[in-house]
């Protein structure tokens, strides 16, 4: 596989970096939900194949994710949760707010992907 072929792969919203589902099933297992051992199977899975002479560091690492929908709402929703719970008293944004509020995001690219509504 060649770098661009590696690169638009890895640009996919079925395909998320090591560190975003290290950081949702880390949120999963504090809140100990269920969710978290299918994150934990993707993470065990071997990462795409990266590019010869890539950056050949575990934290460079992607995954193809193929859970279903289902699946995927039910983390969302948790995320909202955590998200919600690190709010600042008076509504302000705080730096954690934000992680979560970004975790969502990507999955909930990853669910319209799914969905048939982004590419």
């Amino acid at each position: 596989m060649d770098v661009e072929e590696y690169k638009n792969i890895c640009n996919k919203p079925n395909v998320f970096q090591r560190g975003l589902l290290e950081a949702s099933e880390r949120e999963l297992v504090l809140r100990h939900l269920p969710s978290a051992y299918h994150l934990q199977e993707i993470l065990i899975d071997s990462p795409i194949s990266k590019p010869r002479l890539h950056n050949d560091r575990k934290d460079a690492d992607y995954f193809l994710v193929k859970l279903d929908v289902a699946k995927a709402e039910e983390i969302v929703e948790y995320l909202v949760d955590a998200e919600a719970d690190a709010v600042g008293r008076e509504g302000e944004t705080t730096p954690q707010a934000s992680h979560y509020a970004s975790l969502v995001d990507v999955w909930m690219r990853y669910i319209d992907f799914c969905d048939g509504k982004a590419d």
